[in-house]
């Protein structure tokens, strides 16, 4: 089964590292990262849609079965794309959370970072939790610039706008999971959309039935890579981040 990954740079990578980490060689992985177009929260809704077409119809190229949202900003709109146009099923960040959250207890706010068209989607109210949102719009740029320092001085600092009463954040876009560090465990509890998906990937993958082929028994990883735009010194990111 070949799983295809996308998202509008890096940050997908955080989502493909949680399903290598769970499932190994089970599965043949694609990752797509729209490098050029990034990045995506300060896309209309309009030109999100279109990009996402561009995606599928690539993913549709390549044979993939399966195909992943790894971005969180574009799975605010995908349930506007026509998925029958497609062969594969799509599975939404935006979905798994809403799920996560049909089971999760609590009366106190959580806070929300994300992009700024993540927050002005306004899908996080469909979750039924109360929300604090804060948009971060300076980390993205950042970290596709290869600046992971700055950028984790930049969520420093999103970080400190969170109310002292709220202890719960969700990880409202991809990129931001590398950023979170053991220091900021201990004060907050973080929840992850690239291991909420994974966890529910697992929970649903052997009964589901869009899954046509059983698991790879390759002995190695059959991982491959597609960026819109980048550089020796942006591979290089990728590969660091992804460190498997």
């Amino acid at each position: 089964m070949r799983l295809g990954f996308y998202d509008s740079g890096l940050g997908g990578l955080s989502v493909l590292k949680a399903f290598i980490e769970r499932f190994g060689n089970k599965f043949s992985y694609f990752y797509y990262g729209d490098s050029a177009n990034a990045p995506y929260g300060e896309k209309t809704p309009q030109q999100l849609l279109e990009l996402m077409k561009n995606i599928f119809n690539f993913m549709q190229d390549k044979d993939i079965d399966l195909v992943i949202s790894a971005c969180n900003t574009s799975s605010m709109y995908l349930d506007q794309i026509d998925k029958d146009d497609y062969p594969f099923e799509i599975l939404s960040l935006f979905s798994a959370m809403k799920k996560f959250f049909t089971t999760y207890a609590s009366t106190s706010p959580i806070a929300f970072l994300a992009t700024q068209a993540t927050i002005d989607s306004k899908r996080y109210l469909e979750w039924n939790v109360e929300i604090y949102p804060i948009a971060c719009p300076a980390i993205v740029p950042l970290m596709e610039a290869g600046d992971l320092e700055s950028a984790k001085l930049a969520f420093d600092e999103y970080l400190s706008q969170v109310p002292p009463e709220i202890k719960t954040i969700i990880i409202g876009c991809t990129h931001y999971s590398f950023l979170v560090e053991n220091r900021h465990k201990i004060k907050y509890n973080f929840i992850d959309p690239a291991e909420i998906i994974t966890s529910q990937f697992a929970d649903s993958v052997y009964s589901i039935s869009f899954v046509r082929s059983a698991p790879s028994d390759s002995l190695n990883l059959d991982l491959s890579f597609h960026f819109t735009k980048g550089d020796q010194v942006y591979f290089q990111t990728a590969q660091s981040l992804l460190a498997i």
